[in-house]
């Protein structure tokens, strides 16, 4: 099968053809696992006639969405570029699966879309202008989980990005990132396809502010899961000290009690 060039996700196609030749694959990977395990408790498949619907947002190339899809949930992917939704829907094609589809649209609007019993929010928090206002919309439409990955700001300098001092936005604390250069063009954004969409600017929220907010948009239970690290104790400092990044889940109780 000839394809594409991927950077991101590492897929495997029914035929055995690889996506990133050489390179570990996605759905081996702690993240994925990790992501799976928190579906699997707090979205259980209780009905697989009637599974529960995912929204993966800013899914780039589609790997996620997949081993969602093949888990047996009901999953959209949500994707800006264009390019990265041509390769998602490669994946799409070679794997034949009805529950799988995605859409080309910015994820502000996800609102348009529907409710969903849960969304994840992998990579993509960090590249937004106003990310408390993002996670009031996910709380909106989401009815269980919000499994959200994203970097966040801290007080200590992070050695390998280039923050502002902290400030205050969006009525929390936080530090500006700039993410494409001034003055950028709709098809250079389009080219730039691990950076963010319609803002030049990005704003990182501290952790506890991100915690809170999280708790704000209505999932009255906010965890941390670290075992989207392949080895805790040796990844963790340096995921938390120098890429100031986790996953943290928000769960709305209520919701999943009554689903049991």
């Amino acid at each position: 099968m000839e394809l594409m060039p991927f950077e991101s996700h590492s897929i495997e196609f029914p035929d055995g053809t690889r996506t990133m030749p050489g390179e570990p694959l996605l759905r081996d990977s702690a993240l994925c696992r990790a992501s799976l395990r928190s579906l699997a408790t707090f979205c259980p498949i209780e009905d697989p006639a009637n599974p529960p619907r995912v929204i993966d947002l800013g899914c780039r190339e589609g790997g996620f969405a997949l081993e969602f899809a093949k888990a047996g949930y009901e999953v959209l992917g949500l994707e800006a570029r264009e390019s990265n939704v041509a390769r998602c829907r490669l994946v799409q094609d070679a794997h034949d699966l009805p529950n799988l589809s995605f859409v080309v649209d910015d994820a502000r609007f996800v609102g348009s879309y529907g409710r969903f019993d849960a969304a994840f929010c992998c990579g993509l928090l960090y590249h937004l202008d106003r990310p408390v206002e993002h996670v009031m919309a996910l709380g909106a439409i989401t009815d269980r989980l919000l499994i959200l990955n994203t970097h966040y700001a801290d007080f200590p300098p992070s050695p390998y990005f280039a923050l502002s001092e902290m400030t205050e936005h969006e009525g929390v604390l936080g530090k500006w990132y700039v993410d494409l250069p001034p003055g950028v063009s709709l098809e250079e954004m389009e080219a730039s396809r691990g950076a963010s969409w319609g803002n030049e600017h990005s704003f990182w929220v501290e952790r506890r502010h991100l915690l809170e907010t999280i708790r704000r948009a209505g999932f009255d239970m906010v965890l941390e899961q670290h075992d989207f690290l392949d080895d805790i104790p040796q990844e963790a400092p340096s995921w938390w000290d120098e890429q100031q990044r986790s996953q943290f889940l928000g769960v709305r109780t209520a919701a999943v009690v009554a689903a049991v």
